[in-house]
């Protein structure tokens, strides 16, 4: 939001004026607007949508918008329409800040497509094979993808491309 309001000069408390102000200015109908710990703005032009993060503890935020970026545009490489895809981008991104590093830190797309991070509580431990966060078995006890739209793994074929 910071970014639109450096490039717009709309106010980052407007983030739907901000989205009329970067289409017009750049000529594009989609525009995602990330917004932090309140989650996302995404519009198409004839329908927008704000997408809200759920509520967490975060513990390191370094690389969560490169999180929330890889993984939106990992499904829409593979046929997702944008909302659904900033959702995912939304989640993976809440479920990044939850843990320590940049890389390290980030959910698998396995992880990021199980079920968006429960409400913030106290963790136990890093206990998982490679120190990721939550294990399978607390993302499986995690709520369900509002509106029921959980999307498939992204798998990753050679050179990390989606395939």
């Amino acid at each position: 939001e910071g970014e639109a309001e450096a490039i717009t000069g709309v106010s980052s408390a407007n983030p739907e004026e901000q989205a009329k102000a970067l289409s017009k200015k750049f000529g594009c109908r989609d525009v995602v607007i990330t917004l932090g710990p309140k989650g996302a703005y995404v519009t198409d032009g004839s329908r927008s949508e704000f997408i809200s993060a759920p509520k967490v503890e975060a513990l390191d935020t370094i690389a969560a918008g490169d999180t929330l970026c890889a993984n939106l545009a990992a499904k829409l490489a593979l046929g997702a329409d944008l909302f659904t895809a900033t959702k995912y981008g939304v989640y993976a991104a809440t479920l990044k800040v939850t843990r320590k590093g940049s890389a390290m830190g980030s959910p698998t797309p396995a992880e990021a497509s199980a079920a968006p991070p429960r409400a913030a509580r106290p963790r136990r431990s890093h206990s998982t094979a490679a120190g990721r966060g939550p294990g399978a078995a607390e993302l499986r006890q995690a709520q369900a993808v509002p509106g029921g739209d959980a999307q498939p793994a992204v798998r990753l074929g050679p050179g990390g491309r989606p395939g």
